[in-house]
């Protein structure tokens, strides 16, 4: 029916059997848990969007037809009316028609052009990686499997030695025991798989106003009697005088650590870590001092257990100039 007034004409649809002819508006209700209640339009479909099921049964009343399929808080269209309307969401969605589809194949397009671009990238990566030999890596690989055939090897020869002093190297308590003393004495001994170029790794620095006494005193050392195989322990004490160059304060441990990890006796440590300092630095002068306590003292033999052993080695000024040398003692005394 079509009524005009003042050259404004309204039109209604015609109404069969109570419906309107042209498409329905179809209220769509989907929970959301912001509480917020929105409604839009889309080609004549509004859409409702709100909490509870009291609201949605409000929406569907006004709308003059039951509410579409929920599951789960989620809003579906009927299925009927979405085949007549291809551009609606099947179910659940926020978004709607065409622009829904279009951003939706958009993303998949983006989607898929990344996904693209990764894995071309990757592919690159990849063979570029393949391309260029690991040389760090395939020493790793070397190194380890080295080691484990050392440990095997020493394993084999404690679980021999337990087998020789009478005990079962199967009861539970020294079953893994070969092991755990291999990988323990390849431990103590990790000296000699290090190099002294490695430890120093460019540490050496340019200090042309630098020409007094450098100390560090009271490193922790431990070592292996080479003649009993037991421990040795106690500290070093280093000092050098700089000839325009220092040296990085840890890497005089490191020097220190290194030698000591090996089987030693402490007078030849001593002097070991004294020309390795002398070599690396070419210093004016280099002093070691070392006081230890020797478990073949200790726990087996004399067995005095409140014995230690001092040992020194000097070189350049420290050996020539007799100041020099009592300057460096005069602080191991005096602690200051």
């Amino acid at each position: 029916m079509t009524r005009s007034d003042n050259d404004e004409t309204t039109t209604t649809p015609p109404v069969t059997n109570g419906v309107s002819s042209s498409p329905s508006p179809t209220t769509v209700s989907v929970s959301q848990g912001d509480g917020e209640r929105k409604e839009t339009e889309h080609e004549g479909v509004a859409v409702s969007v709100e909490q509870s099921g009291k609201e949605k049964a409000e929406s569907a009343a006004k709308a003059g037809f039951e509410p579409r399929h929920y599951v789960n808080g989620s809003a579906s269209v009927d299925p009927a009316y979405a085949a007549a309307h291809p551009k609606l969401p099947s179910s659940g969605s926020v978004g709607f028609g065409s622009a829904a589809s279009s951003t939706s194949a958009s993303s998949s397009s983006a989607a898929s052009s990344s996904s693209a671009a990764s894995s071309s990238s990757s592919s690159r990566f990849d063979s570029t990686a393949a391309a260029r030999p690991n040389k760090r890596r395939q020493r790793r690989l070397s190194e380890a499997a080295g080691d484990n055939a050392k440990i095997q090897a020493m394993s084999e020869a404690f679980s021999s030695i337990i087998d020789s002093l009478g005990e079962d190297p199967n009861r539970d308590g020294l079953v893994k025991t070969p092991q755990r003393a291999a990988r323990a004495f390849a431990f103590f001994t990790q000296g000699y798989e290090t190099d002294l170029t490695e430890v120093v790794n460019d540490a050496i620095f340019d200090e042309p106003d630098c020409t007094e006494m450098v100390l560090v005193r009271d490193i922790e050392i431990f070592s292996l009697c080479e003649h009993h195989m037991v421990p040795f322990f106690g500290h070093v004490h280093i000092g050098y005088m700089p000839n325009g160059r220092v040296l990085g304060l840890s890497k005089l441990a490191r020097i220190a650590e290194m030698f000591s990890r090996r089987l030693q006796v402490q007078e030849r440590l001593t002097r070991q870590i004294a020309q390795a300092i002398q070599d690396v630095l070419n210093p004016l002068g280099v002093a070691v001092v070392i006081e230890a306590s020797h478990m073949c003292m200790v726990m087996r033999g004399v067995q005095k257990t409140g014995s230690k052993t001092i040992s020194s080695s000097v070189l350049g000024v420290f050996k020539d100039d007799a100041s020099v040398r009592a300057e460096f003692f005069a602080h191991l005394r005096n602690r200051v």
